[in-house]
């Protein structure tokens, strides 16, 4: 007969020795990573005891290590109920909660943290990623700035620093810590990249593909950053590499759309266009919904065909484009096709429909255009030219080529660039970013130009070197380098308080055919005026007020030539340009369009062509939706006598 247990016998609670038992088979099922098994003794642990603050943990790890992140925070606050001041399980539990997104929960537990514990780095560290995913960029900047403090060689956090810098606009902070990061891990390929892209922004270009280049090596399959570096070397004329990485990328990598345009357009820049159209051709056979190669498509040729299959994919592309900011190159490339058809009006529409759309984007700032131009006649009056002569070098080989943006400059440079003792350097944004850094450089609480007074010697010394170095780099045996960019015309006075013998032509075109030209051009954000023909007028009579000061102060060394000339005289036109120049005569001026060069602009399509005069007095076409323009050109004149 067998024996019946006693029931209090089955209700005992388990002793210490059982307890302890559980607990060592939990950590030996962890260790082989059996993490069921593992909870299940440490659950039986800690439901005959919950004052087992370490135990909590231990199921939290288990939990999380299973993938069950919500238990694991159950079990984590537990422990923490257990044990309120214990920093490592309420790190822990803040990490969890970081890692649910529960941001605002995170917060308060890694306060707490940081206030039980001012000197532990991680749980500052920790701190300041919730502070950073809730947008509260300077708290974050703030907890790691006490993370590098209390530990200088915390790679991550400088990583983090530079992160919170560069999106409050600190770039230079940001380069810094950057900079520091890669100094103290320098496998970490994401600085580099942050780096990169940092460094084109600043226009350091050289800078930046050194760093694309390091990235790229770490993480060679990376499309957006081969493309990203491409573009960049491009940028820098360094066009041969930039196509042979597109290239083998192309050759060798899975098909991908966005190195196909990629190519397309650096191809189209450096004159390659029969390349270029069949790159994109080829695009459009793989990707038959590759809007960007119709796009590309649509510069390359003149459409006399309705049916042509580009304008069927650009106007089903512009029916499925899921967004405005989608839809506005489209618009750009149809008016441009409807403007070769004739069909003018229904051309407008369209670029009117892209303009409105990018508008939304930048906004043009008419008082604030007035007063710059205001202060930089105020700066560099007749005086001050004079005054700095004395700085200034002697150098001839700067040769500028300005205007407003469509006005013949990059038919003025092709010119030039024929030319066996003349190199083209295409648009140069030395002078744009000098006027920007120029406070900093000379220590100046005054913005660019009235800083202008505080230049000194040895300062103005260090920047005739590096814009000669710049330009050597491009030549070093040219006689003249050229450098087009258009907007160099604010910075005129500037050029010649440096370089005394430059020379400084200024294109000038109808105004008329300067806005259609410009509003019918996709710039992207570059030119903040360009999304309205009221902007345009606008700007076009500040440029014409600045330029009349250059000409009147300026003896020599500047020029004016009309776009018109240009198309009905070549020939008398060249040779005026070249002996303004220096230069002797070279028949090879007249060729320009054979010439095989970058041309990184909105002209390139035309340079590669012979001179033609069908663009001349474009703007009656659109004479009916000009009117506005005229009209305020007209007063804007009026305001200004000019």
């Amino acid at each position: 007969m067998s024996r019946k247990k006693n029931k209090s016998s089955r209700s005992r609670p388990p002793t210490p020795l059982s307890l302890e038992r559980w607990a060592h088979k939990a950590a030996a099922a962890q260790q082989r990573g059996a993490f069921a098994e593992a909870a299940t003794y440490y659950t039986k642990v800690v439901t005959s005891d919950p004052n087992q603050a370490s135990i909590w943990h231990a199921l939290a790890g288990v939990q999380y290590q299973s993938g069950d992140h919500r238990s694991a925070i159950g079990s984590l606050r537990q422990a923490v109920a257990v044990e309120p001041n214990n920093v490592d399980y309420l790190n822990d539990l803040g990490g969890l909660l970081l890692a649910a997104n529960e941001l605002s929960s995170a917060e308060d537990v890694l306060r707490s943290v940081t206030v039980l514990q001012p000197t532990f780095a991680h749980g500052h560290y920790n701190l300041s990623d919730a502070l950073y995913r809730q947008g509260n960029l300077s708290g974050a900047l703030a907890e790691l700035e006490k993370v590098i403090k209390l530990d200088p060689n915390y790679a991550p956090a400088y990583f983090n620093h530079g992160i919170a810098l560069r999106d409050l606009g600190n770039m230079r902070g940001a380069v810094e810590s950057f900079n520091k990061t890669v100094a103290l891990q320098a496998d970490n390929e994401r600085a580099y990249f942050e780096l990169a892209r940092l460094f084109a922004a600043l226009n350091f270009v050289s800078e930046s593909i050194s760093n694309y280049r390091r990235y790229v090596s770490l993480v060679p399959g990376d499309i957006q950053a081969v493309i990203e570096f491409a573009k960049t070397l491009h940028r820098n004329g360094e066009t041969d590499e930039a196509l042979q990485i597109l290239e083998r990328y192309i050759q060798t990598g899975p098909p991908n759309e966005r190195m196909a345009i990629c190519f397309g357009e650096i191809l189209y820049n450096a004159g390659q266009l029969e390349k270029a159209e069949q790159t994109f051709v080829a695009a459009l056979e793989r990707f038959p919904e590759a809007t960007q190669a119709a796009v590309g498509l649509s510069r390359l040729r003149r459409y006399r065909d309705h049916n042509d299959p580009v304008i069927q994919i650009l106007r089903h592309s512009l029916e499925d484009a899921s967004t405005l900011a989608d839809s506005a190159p489209i618009h750009f490339a149809l008016g441009k096709v409807f403007d070769d058809l004739g069909e003018f009006d229904t051309a407008f529409r369209h670029f009117k429909a892209g303009n409105e759309i990018l508008s939304e984007r930048v906004s043009y700032d008419k008082v604030k255009a007035e007063a710059e131009v205001g202060q930089l006649i105020e700066v560099f009056s007749p005086a001050t030219i004079t005054q700095y002569a004395a700085l200034a070098s002697g150098s001839e080989k700067p040769l500028l080529i300005v205007g407003m943006p469509r006005s013949g400059t990059t038919l003025v440079e092709q010119i030039l660039a024929s030319h066996k003792d003349t190199v083209g350097a295409g648009e140069l944004a030395f002078f744009q970013t000098l006027a920007h850094q120029l406070p900093r450089i000379v220590g100046s609480a005054e913005q660019y130009p009235r800083c202008w007074e505080q230049l000194t010697q040895s300062v103005a010394s260090e920047i005739i070197t590096q814009y000669l170095t710049l330009l050597e780099r491009h030549d070093g045996a040219a006689a003249r380098v050229t450098d087009k960019m258009p907007s160099n015309y604010r910075h005129i006075g500037m050029l010649r308080c440096l370089f005394k013998n430059a020379r400084i032509i200024v294109c000038r075109r109808d105004p008329r055919d300067v806005a259609l030209s410009t509003y019918f051009q996709y710039f992207s954000e570059r030119l903040d005026y360009a999304w309205s023909l009221s902007d345009i007028a606008h700007c076009y009579v500040q440029h014409e007020r600045l330029v009349r000061h250059w000409l009147a102060i300026l003896s020599d060394g500047i020029i004016t030539i009309d776009y018109s000339d240009l198309v009905t005289s070549n020939e008398s036109t060249t040779r005026r340009i070249l002996n303004f120049a220096g230069l002797d005569w070279d028949p090879n001026c007249l060729k320009f369009h054979q010439i095989d060069r970058d041309v990184k602009t909105a002209s390139n399509w035309q340079v590669r062509q012979p001179i033609y005069t069908f663009a001349l007095d474009r703007w009656r076409n659109y004479e009916s939706q000009l009117t506005d323009f005229t009209s305020q050109l007209r007063l804007e004149r009026d305001r200004y006598g000019i």
